[in-house]
């Protein structure tokens, strides 16, 4: 078969023949360019194909530029702090604790029958006042490492956070972390760095009546608010005192950043119908023990007369109330030994007593009624003094 020159298209004299007879063109060589037409349409077939893999590509890759891009480029390490801060100002303590990577066994509470306790959803609504606060500077960034081999694990900066919390101001240092691979990788704060938004309330004796802290009322009694720890929100509590025998007046605990603040509840002011019905009930003893009295010195009672030397009585002895004491209720120093109210005498009152001795005529005598005691709850829940 004659073969063509590529470039003139003048025919080769022999089929082994090297040049061109008519412009020289070297016919060993490959032509520089070729079209080839495909048999049916197939060229279109194929640039379709081309152009829907390319779309798809594109579809794919795309989303996942714009995701790492915000996440690499644009991530504040402020922001995780920002977002606890903001939950912390709301009274938001499941919030604030999810951020900061702490649930239990690593929160504690001062009764376990009660759900959530001072951290639960509800549990600041009332009764809580949270602290003043504003971050500082973000601190220089420094690597994390996984192992003793030092590996690097990521990344991590603090930032200051400013209180301001009953009078005093603090800053205390909260962290965040980032990883070191991954698509995303946003700042987070880092579970064993967040004291700077939480302490401990420590309470070291059982309380002698249902203790409400904040919104949370725990209520006391044999095996239900041992004394214990919790792990508490920092800010400042109302915290209140419930027993029959006292007004419900709260005190306030402040809780600062990493740490323990001692709550030691004690009665505001004694109630004062308990102090009323204390004063009818000392007076209605010393009237009573006068009027059966026939003794100088009656048992159980605080009536005594000593006339210096024993004869035997002519006849019996003769009481009246003259007037009777002043008396004052107050707090017991320690409530966990007995009674949580003392009784004592202000102002002593007085007694007279008439008698006669069998060596003598009949006599009267003049004496100072005291009384002491203490103050509790009778079975029916209702004050009781005990001299």
């Amino acid at each position: 078969m004659t073969r063509a020159c590529p470039s003139c298209s003048a025919p080769a004299p022999r089929a082994a023949s090297r040049f061109c007879p008519a412009c020289g063109t070297s016919l060993t060589e490959a032509p520089a360019w070729r079209r080839v037409r495909l048999p049916g349409g197939l060229l279109a077939t194929r640039r379709r194909r081309l152009l829907v893999l390319g779309a798809a590509a594109a579809a794919v890759l795309l989303p996942l530029a714009v995701v790492r891009t915000p996440q690499v480029l644009a991530s504040d390490p402020a922001e995780p702090v920002e977002e606890a801060v903001a939950a912390l100002e709301e009274g938001d303590a499941p919030t604030v604790m999810e951020a900061v990577g702490r649930k239990h066994p690593d929160v504690f509470d001062l009764a376990p029958d009660v759900e959530g306790g001072i951290l639960g959803a509800e549990a600041l609504k009332e009764g809580y006042t949270p602290p003043e606060a504003s971050l500082g500077e973000v601190g220089e960034a420094r690597t994390l490492t996984l192992d003793d081999h030092q590996r690097p694990a990521g990344t991590a900066r603090t930032v200051p956070v400013h209180y301001r919390l009953g009078g005093t101001e603090d800053t205390a240092l909260a962290e965040v972390v980032r990883g070191r691979t991954g698509w995303r990788r946003p700042w987070e704060l880092n579970p064993g760095g967040q004291a700077a938004f939480y302490g401990a309330i420590e309470l070291p004796e059982r309380p002698i009546g249902d203790l409400t802290i904040a919104d949370v009322t725990y209520e006391t009694g044999p095996g239900i608010l041992p004394p214990g720890q919790a792990t508490a929100l920092i800010g400042t509590y109302d915290v209140v005192l419930h027993h029959p025998l006292f007004t419900d007046a709260p005190t306030r605990i402040d809780v600062l950043p990493g740490a323990t603040t001692l709550l030691e509840p004690r009665p505001a002011e004694i109630a004062p119908d308990v102090a009323e019905e204390i004063a009818d009930q000392v007076a209605e003893r010393i009237t009573g023990c006068a009027e059966e009295a026939t003794d100088l010195r009656p048992t159980g009672c605080p009536l005594r007369h000593d006339p210096g030397h024993y004869f035997p009585l002519k006849g019996d002895a003769e009481w009246s109330i003259e007037e009777l004491p002043e008396i004052e209720l107050a707090v017991a120093e320690d409530l966990t030994l007995g009674a949580p109210i003392t009784v004592e005498t202000t102002t002593p009152g007085e007694a007279t007593v008439e008698f006669a001795l069998s060596d003598g005529e009949t006599r009267t005598a003049t004496v100072e009624v005291a009384v002491a005691g203490t103050v509790d709850l009778d079975e029916g829940g209702r004050p009781r003094w005990k001299p």
